[in-house]
């Protein structure tokens, strides 16, 4: 059985392609604390379960570049001390949200993200600790050089200048009426965890309103939801905050306030050739 040729201009190979240097980086040079075996063990069960159910549900042989992209990213993520199990939950979790966890055709979640956050509140695993990554001029390099390049080829401009925008002024907030200090509530941008999930997980195309207003309203209810965790302590915020986002959506969505989610990309109704990504060609569909 032949599988069909990607599109060329797929960001999904850009994005495999700095996810990947992003894991060498961590393995090689920074010394991350996540072992070869759980991060082999999180990519293969990802890159598995996307290529079988992608098969199972639409009966197209497409390449798993979601899965891989899911996968590359539990590996810069999860900390789970030297546990593989956390790797292979998530890993599934991941990928099967994207066909389970639907409503008419339509799932809600960021698939990385919802593996994430199942696994944080289960308490079997955290988010990787910012310091690993050997400082935030690393950090801010990495995300700015890498991510930056990623908004053009997803068009999530208005989301991602929404969102640092509004979490600055929450920053702000914070450290004026909560007694957070500035350096923690603005030191925070300058992590790999931050850059990571602004420019790889909340660019998501499929998850995420295709309008620039609804862009700036989904970041908007992200930072609020943000800085209501902080202030009450709970951790991994940002993760947090968009699953709890996300099952806001969904649930309105399930009782008929749609806020347009059904004209978001990623309502397949059948396979589409060469799985082209939104934004870039008709027909559209997302990168994730």
């Amino acid at each position: 059985m032949r599988i069909p040729k990607p599109d060329s201009k797929d960001p999904r190979f850009y994005m495999v392609c700095t996810l990947f240097l992003f894991l060498m980086l961590a393995q090689f040079y920074l010394g991350f604390s996540q072992t070869r075996v759980q991060v082999t063990t999180g990519v293969i069960t990802c890159v598995l379960l996307d290529f079988v159910l992608t098969w199972a549900t639409t009966g197209a042989i497409r390449w798993p570049l979601s899965g891989l992209i899911s996968g590359l990213s539990l590996g810069l993520l999860l900390d789970s001390n030297t546990r593989v199990i956390p790797f292979v939950l998530a890993g599934a979790l991941s990928i099967c949200s994207k066909y389970v966890v639907k409503f008419k055709g339509k799932h809600f979640f960021n698939p990385t993200n919802f593996g994430l956050a199942i696994i944080l509140l289960m308490g079997i695993g955290t988010i990787t600790p910012g310091y690993q990554w050997g400082g935030g001029t690393t950090a801010l390099w990495i995300g700015v050089s890498m991510g930056g390049m990623i908004l053009f080829k997803v068009r999530r401009m208005p989301l991602i200048a929404a969102f640092v925008g509004f979490f600055m002024v929450s920053a702000l907030l914070r450290s004026l009426f909560f007694q957070e200090s500035a350096t923690l509530a603005f030191g925070f941008m300058t992590g790999a965890p931050f850059q990571l999930f602004t420019f790889f997980m909340l660019t998501d195309p499929r998850t995420t309103p295709a309008s620039s207003r609804g862009q700036i309203l989904f970041a908007a209810a992200t930072v609020a939801m943000d800085m209501v965790l902080r202030i009450i302590r709970v951790p991994n915020t940002l993760f947090m905050s968009l699953f709890y986002v996300d099952c806001l959506v969904a649930a309105a969505a399930i009782l008929g306030v749609s806020f347009s989610v059904y004209q978001w990309p990623g309502v397949e109704t059948k396979p589409i050739a060469g799985d082209v990504p939104a934004g870039l060609s008709a027909p559209t569909v997302s990168s994730r």
